[in-house]
């Protein structure tokens, strides 16, 4: 299928599909309370409620800007809004030099991605052929990735699997992989500090991604540097049992200028 007919083809499916989720929260004002009393009041009120969360519909620029996706702001979840490592993988997911003509083309291949967030990378491999399966592990994500991968379903050649998967969840790795590994794992922006908050949390992703890969299967990893001094030491442990990395990309993130890396690891 030609790229100008792919792109024919989201443009419908974004015209086609109007799922706006508009949460409007208005104060009741027929109470008479008096300036400092009210504010008391919305303050108690603002104590009691959990942050407001806004789902709508965001244009994303890959696929020539016809790729729309639910994102959520306001929820405290950053699985549920872009990341600028997720948005420069999406990009070189659809490179033509990646997916035409190269030893990983996505065609026929069984992809799977962890921690998806919106879908943004899970959808762009499925539009590009792969098999996938699109994962995270919070109830917002992971309703945002059915919801996503729902309105775009019916342009991939295998539809969008969504599965739960708890890093280091051996059950769940078995439900995502059902009897094979995949061909290639996704992943981007998973040392965000708002993720990996302990080293426990580490632990449990480096334990995933040994449970997850075969001995054929490359795992593609898409880091966002943030100066932490301890940044590359966290790679470093994370693949002790990977071969590389093999840099295939460095580009700057679109939203904070930051560098973004694109990583290769193959088990030893």
């Amino acid at each position: 299928m030609s790229a100008r007919r792919r792109l024919t083809l989201l443009q419908q499916a974004a015209d086609d599909s109007n799922n706006n989720n508009n949460n409007n929260y208005q104060y009741d004002g027929n109470y008479n309370y008096t300036p400092q009393q009210q504010q008391q009041q919305q303050q108690q009120q603002q104590q009691q409620q959990p942050p407001s969360r806004q789902i709508h519909v965001e244009t994303m620029r890959h696929w020539g800007g016809a790729l729309e996706l639910e994102v959520q702001h306001g929820g405290g979840d950053p699985r549920t809004v872009p990341s600028a490592a997720g948005s420069v993988l999406a990009d070189y997911l659809s490179d033509p030099e990646w997916n035409d003509g190269t030893a990983l083309t996505l065609a026929d291949r069984f992809v799977v991605e962890l921690g998806s967030g919106i879908g943004s990378c899970a959808i762009t491999a499925a539009l590009c052929g792969a098999i996938v399966v699109a994962t995270d592990t919070t109830p917002p994500a992971l309703q945002l990735l059915r919801d996503n991968g729902t309105r775009y379903a019916g342009h991939c050649a295998y539809g969008i699997r969504v599965e739960p998967l708890v890093w280091g969840d051996a059950d769940h790795v078995a439900t995502v992989c059902q009897g094979r590994y995949p061909d290639i794992v996704l992943a981007a922006d998973l040392l965000n500090p708002d993720i990996i908050s302990s080293d426990a949390d580490l632990q449990y992703l480096k334990n995933t991604l040994e449970m997850i890969t075969g001995p054929e299967t490359w795992i593609v990893w898409a880091h966002e540097w943030r100066d932490h001094p301890l940044e590359q030491q966290l790679l470093l442990g994370l693949f002790q049992a990977f071969e590389g990395p093999y840099e295939m990309n460095i580009a700057t993130a679109p939203t904070d200028n930051k560098p973004v890396s694109i990583y290769m690891y193959r088990k030893r």
